[in-house]
């Protein structure tokens, strides 16, 4: 692929490698030692999964701090001693949002809780990807509701969680409905909070716009969102050059 289309152009390569990749598999892709390194970046998962039991997303499970810092330094540490290069990110259209994941939803240290996530991406190795309304300190709305359940995977896996609880595995409904609050991609799907004043032309707006998710919003009648306390001015500071 390098040699046929890459190496023909002067672009950034950055691909996504899911499905259990690890630091030297990275390495071999994206080292500039490397006489033919095939990517630019990675984007792994490896820290994502760490709330999931033997691979499998909806099946809930606990994890602790060390667990997380050991993925990390692993990540860090092999693909800047060999020549590689980092993605660093924590939530995406595909993935809950961080501080829901990584922190806690309480309102109390919402401030504080994205704030101390900006910090811990934005001091690694690597190029950060920022989701929208990360910046904002956003979180999972927190709420169940089927209206909400837009994304296919998600659907069908409450579809598969209804059709047993019918065949007698009762318990089956609420564990789903705790995986897909804490889980589910509609989670970083639901807009971002804004004035009613605000027209977007042909928006269709599949899901709804939730409060919940925003961190503590003045909306003024233009549409800007002023944040008190938030992490935004923290973001500016890193992001602006």
């Amino acid at each position: 692929m390098y040699e046929q289309v890459f190496s023909h152009y002067d672009v950034l390569t950055l691909g996504e490698m899911s499905c259990g990749v690890t630091p030297p598999q990275a390495v071999a892709y994206t080292s500039r030692h490397n006489p033919r390194p095939e990517l630019n970046l990675v984007i792994q998962f490896q820290h994502v999964e760490l709330d999931c039991h033997n691979g499998d997303k909806w099946m809930l499970r606990e994890w602790e701090l060390p667990e997380l810092k050991c993925i990390i330094t692993e990540w860090q540490t092999t693909l800047i001693n060999n020549g590689g290069w980092n993605t660093v990110w924590m939530e995406n259209h595909d993935q809950p949002r961080g501080i829901s994941r990584f922190t806690t939803n309480n309102p109390r240290f919402r401030a504080t809780c994205a704030k101390l996530l900006a910090l811990w991406q934005f001091t690694l190795q690597g190029t950060n990807l920022i989701f929208q309304g990360q910046e904002l300190g956003m979180v999972n709305p927190g709420l169940f509701s089927e209206e909400m359940n837009q994304d296919i995977e998600t659907v069908h896996y409450w579809n598969e969680a209804c059709e047993e609880a019918e065949a007698g595995d009762a318990h089956k409904i609420e564990l789903a409905k705790k995986a897909i609050v804490q889980k589910g991609r509609d989670n970083t799907r639901i807009p971002i909070p804004c004035s009613s004043g605000l027209k977007i032309p042909m928006a269709d707006l599949q899901l709804p716009v939730s409060n919940r998710g925003s961190l503590r919003l003045t909306v003024v009648v233009s549409g800007v969102m002023l944040i008190s306390k938030s992490a935004q001015t923290l973001y500016g500071h890193f992001i602006e050059p």
